[in-house]
């Protein structure tokens, strides 16, 4: 018995060697087990088309073909990393609203990829806008209502971009601005809106007046620049940023009255009013059919650069606004 069991035994691995063998064999069918060099000949890409929402990644997998080729490093391009970026791993990332290709290539091997980027967020329409791009006509609206000018201190300037223009506004004029917003909020006011000024202050050491609720023009303005730079007013607090002189700047106003009085700075939130008492609806900060822009009744209201104003009917959101910012 047990000469019969070591025969049997050697048997065994005998036929565990031919099995061996045989995978072995089968395999460098497959993976060409010699030494020569194995050309790659195509691509696999998964996904074969993209579309990603703004902010957000994904993977494209590229595999050669075959996949034991001998060298299978790959190139990952993007034609406009402006709209979307790919790393040398393929891993994609939305970074702006628009169209483009991913490429992934060997030598003359190519496959692309088309990627097309949105943005979720929606702004609603503008109620009214004032771009100040004609000279002879300083108040014509690009929506809206042109302005009223109070005054005789309005001086058109190059803009912010080579293509546009602006008005600056002397100490002692101003602008009366029908908005086009009807009352809302909860009262006989327009208790819920949104103000963007794209704007610039020549130097600090100053005060610098956005806007006013009182028409009469009998009391100071709701919102300032002080000498120090922060953006706001003694019933709102003030913003711990600081405006940067003579730069181009973007202050947006989101109110919601009874709820909310923001201020961002270039697409980030500065300041949050903490007291709700001082911004209950139908109050100071509520606006009638028409408010003054740039205009103070004590003198609080220095030259100052502006290149849009624009209103919505809304409080918008921060998403919102940061996509105002991306537009810009």
């Amino acid at each position: 018995m047990k000469k019969w069991k070591f025969v049997y035994m050697k048997i065994m691995k005998i036929s565990d060697l031919v099995k061996g063998a045989w995978i072995l064999g089968f395999g460098c069918c497959l993976m060409s087990c010699d030494d020569k060099t194995v050309e790659m000949k195509d691509i696999w890409v998964d996904p074969g088309s993209i579309s990603l929402n703004l902010g957000l990644r994904t993977q494209i997998a590229a595999i050669p073909i075959p996949i034991d080729a001998t060298d299978q490093e790959l190139e990952w391009i993007s034609e406009n990393s402006d709209i979307a970026t790919v790393t040398r791993f393929g891993i994609v990332e939305a970074v702006a609203e628009g169209s483009t290709n991913i490429i992934v290539k060997k030598g003359t091997l190519q496959k692309t990829i088309p990627i097309t980027v949105t943005d979720p967020v929606v702004i609603p329409p503008e109620k009214s806008s004032w771009l100040f791009d004609a000279p002879s006509n300083i108040g014509k609206a690009a929506i809206g209502q042109d302005l009223i000018l109070i005054g005789e201190g309005f001086t058109s300037i190059d803009g912010p971009k080579s293509d546009n223009k602006a008005v600056r506004i002397a100490k002692g004029s101003h602008f009366e601005a029908f908005h086009g917003i009807t009352p809302n909020g909860g009262g006989t006011k327009v208790n819920e809106y949104t103000m963007l000024i794209d704007f610039k202050a020549p130097e600090l050491g100053k005060w610098y007046s956005f806007y006013q609720t009182d028409l009469a023009n009998n009391s100071d303005a709701e919102v300032f620049i002080n000498p120090g730079g922060s953006i706001g007013v003694g019933a709102t607090g003030y913003s711990g940023s600081v405006v940067e002189p003579d730069k181009w700047s973007r202050l947006v106003i989101s109110a919601k009255l009874g709820v909310w009085f923001r201020y961002y700075l270039d697409g980030e939130l500065i300041h949050q009013t903490p007291d709700l008492n001082a911004i209950v609806v139908d109050d100071r900060f509520a606006l009638l059919e028409k408010v003054i822009l740039f205009g103070d009744n004590d003198g609080d209201d220095a030259d100052i650069d502006i290149a849009e104003v624009t209103f919505w009917s809304e409080a918008l959101d921060e998403l919102q606004i940061k996509k105002l910012e991306r537009q810009r």
